[in-house]
Formats: structure tokens, sequence, C-alpha cells
């Protein structure tokens, strides 16, 4: 049965399959070697703990059932081109392989794990995915995309805090080294006090690069991640192997100012106490 977007009630039972082709799409790339597969088992877990991230942020923002279940199909399939991408180039840097989101979108096409779905339910999710790792979502989508993909956008930073946390405190993938250039340039401590996202090109040390993930602070788009954020404290890791100086401890300060004023907002669907 085709499932079509009045049909949502059933999303759920589409997502049972669509998590079953997923897993067997990430075990073909299993048998090879242990530094491969441990690659691969992080985005599969990676991946399955972003679809819970999506429900449970489309639950505290009152998402109806099919959009919910809409989120966690996305969540599931967003890092779908990472496996092969690892797999091929040996690294997750997209400057030096290919584009994670635009592969994936492209695998999605042909690929069999939406085929219960109807054309334009299957678009929403390509959407979400192809945009989910640029740096803004295009002007001009309608609001269903545009709701998928600020909150695929979310989840998928949570968990990425989540993974380099996990990393620093036990390391094992060494994704963030120690910081040997502590210096932070000019251009990023401009963009912090902005309240801007860092870009890439204007990293010029370590802890411009730490700087980037708390930054990230101001792309996210829904009140309920930033409590999730705040009770899971990610980011003090990363406050903490930065140098304490006067500058970087007020955009600190004005970093949880900003959560503090997004968790006290009124307006509904920015508000919300999360239960995790």
């Amino acid at each position: 049965m085709l499932l079509k977007a009045d049909h949502r009630h059933l999303y759920p039972i589409a997502f049972n399959r669509i998590r079953e082709r997923f897993l067997a799409y990430v075990a073909t790339f299993m048998d090879t070697d242990s530094t491969c597969r441990a690659h691969i088992l992080l985005k599969r877990n990676h991946s399955l703990r972003v679809s819970s991230l999506a429900g449970l942020v489309g639950r505290c923002i009152r998402l109806d059932n099919g959009d919910i279940t809409l989120a966690k199909i996305i969540g599931l399939l967003h890092d779908v081109g990472r496996f092969e991408q690892f797999a091929r180039y040996r690294t997750f840097n997209d400057h030096v392989s290919i584009d994670h989101g635009s592969y994936g979108a492209e695998l999605l096409v042909d690929h069999p794990m939406l085929r219960d779905l109807d054309a334009e339910t299957r678009d929403i999710i390509r959407c979400a995915v192809v945009h989910h790792n640029k740096a803004a979502l295009p002007p001009g989508l309608d609001a269903r995309r545009h709701l998928h993909g600020r909150l695929i956008r979310d989840a998928d930073k949570l968990d990425i805090l989540k993974v380099l946390t996990d990393d620093l405190n036990h390391p094992t993938y060494h994704f963030i080294g120690p910081i040997k250039t502590p210096d932070v340039s000019p251009e990023v401590l401009e963009s912090l006090r902005q309240k801007r996202v860092i870009r890439y090109q204007d990293v010029q040390s370590d802890a411009d690069a730490v700087l980037i993930k708390l930054a990230w602070v101001y792309d996210f788009n829904f009140a309920p991640s930033l409590a999730i954020l705040r009770r899971r404290d990610y980011l003090s890791t990363f406050k903490d192997l930065l140098p304490q100086t006067e500058a970087l401890q007020a955009a600190f300060q004005q970093i949880d100012a900003h959560i503090d004023e997004a968790l006290e907002r009124p307006d509904g669907a920015l508000t919300g106490a999360i239960a995790d």
C-alpha cells in the first residue's frame, strides 16, 4: 500500500519498514576492516539517536503524530550518504570527498527505503536530507519543508554535540584534539558578539574550531532543543577547553543569556519544559 500524505496515521507502520531497510543498507558496509566498521557504527548509532531526538522535539512543539513520525524518518535518514562516503573516501570531511547531504538525497531517489510513501512525502524527506548540512535553509520553502528542515538541523546538532562530548571525555575518534593554537580570531569574536554562526573560512586556530560548536546555539530553531542542550550540559565541556579570557567569558555569558531568553519566551512552540 502506498501511503499518501492524508494517510499520516499509518506513518508509524512505514517508519518500522524504513528502519528495517535502513539497517539492512548499513549492514552492507559492515563486512570490512575494523576502522571502517567503527565509523559505520558511529553513524548508524548517531542516526538512530537523531531520529529519537527529532521525535522528542516534535512532541515538545506539539506536532501531530504524522509529522512526529515523519521527523523520525528524516532523522533516521539524514546521514544516509555518510556510509558510502566513508567506505569510499575513508573520511567524513565533505570538503575532500562528497557532500553527504546531497549524495544522501540522490541515493533516496532510487533506493527502495521510501517505497511505501507517496511522491510528495518522499520529496519532503529528500529536501530535509539535502539541506540538513548546508549553511542555511534556502528561501522559498513551503511551511512543511521549512518545518522539517529546521527540525532535523536541531536534532542533528544536538547529537553531534553529544558525540563530540563523549569523545572528549573518553577519546576514541579524537575529533577534537588539544588546543595548540588558543588565540581567537577577530572575525570569530565578532560573529559571537553578533550572535551569528561562525563561518568555516574564518577559522584560524584550534580555539576558533571549538567555538564553531558553541556558536551553534544561535542556529537552533526550537526552544525545546535548547532545553535539551542545557539539560545535558554539552557546552560546558567545550567551554572548559578554551582560554578563559575576558572576551570569551563575555561570549559565554551571552550564550547563556540567549538560552535563558529562548526558554522564557511565551509564544507556545518556543517554550516547553521537556522530559527526556
